[in-house]
């Protein structure tokens, strides 16, 4: 292999380097996946169990509607996962592949090419989970019929595409924002995401701001029909390569912390 000198940050690095790297994540990273598939396997466990029992001993034994609540758990484990631990992991594993003479540009692109692979094995397993609840659910509650299929009617491609997009370019940008800024990007970053989980809570007691929430969803709702799809995903795009190019030129020039 021949090593080049990376002038801006005196690394050394060969040319089948970002490959080799991209190995290592793959090889590393799949105990990982495995576990958080494990974990999502214990919440889809738990929301059929949920669901079941409710339905049998505290049904009336005629037609009722019931969700897939395992799925549900599924995916809101997937986000907390991806939204904590491969933020996380990136941020020791930051700084011990370059204090180790990995180039940031390889590491980074690497670990990133391995969470979208990690996303979308994560979400295929949560649509096969979907089938394997609906089969569960026609053995043991016949009667019972789906209130809102969400193997239908979320996992398409014209959604999964975006979200996946938009899930690593957030990963992305929170991992360059707390190593950037530290303690200081952490609290803000907790901040928010509680902010996020009680605001249902709060607009289901405050009415005129949920009205208000409602009418501006409406009109983005609006304008989003009027402005076509392709022009909204055409923005959404050209936004979150703007963000990925912020949360790189912040990566690139990033210290190694202790």
């Amino acid at each position: 292999m021949k090593y080049t000198v990376n002038r801006k940050n005196g690394l050394c690095a060969g040319k089948g380097d970002k490959m080799s790297q991209f190995v290592k994540q793959i090889k590393r990273r799949t105990t990982e996946t495995l576990q958080y598939l494990a974990i999502m396997a214990g919440g889809f466990l738990v929301g059929v169990a949920i669901v079941s029992a409710v339905a049998l001993y505290f049904g009336d034994g005629k037609e009722e509607g019931i969700f897939q609540l395992g799925v549900i758990l599924a995916l809101v484990i997937t986000v907390f996962l991806q939204g904590f631990g491969t933020i996380f992991s990136f941020l020791g594993e930051f700084n011990l592949a370059i204090s180790m003479g990995q180039t940031r540009k390889s590491f980074v692109w690497a670990y990133e090419a391995v969470s979208v692979i990690q996303i979308v094995v994560m979400a295929a397993v949560a649509f096969l989970m979907g089938f394997v609840e609906n089969g569960i659910y026609r053995v043991i509650l016949p009667k019972a019929y789906m209130e809102v299929d969400i193997v239908a009617n979320v996992f398409r491609l014209r959604y999964l595409i975006p979200g996946i997009f938009a899930i690593a370019v957030i990963e992305m940008f929170l991992q360059a924002l707390l190593l950037r800024y530290g303690r200081r990007a952490f609290w803000g970053v907790w901040v928010a995401w509680m902010l996020l989980w009680m605001l249902p809570g709060y607009l289901s007691k405050n009415r005129r701001l949920a009205a208000g929430v409602l009418e501006m969803t409406d009109r983005f709702a609006k304008m989003g029909s009027a402005a076509g799809t392709a022009v909204l995903m055409g923005a959404g795009v050209v936004f979150g390569a703007v963000l990925i190019g912020v949360s790189w030129n912040m990566l690139r020039k990033q210290r190694v912390t202790v």
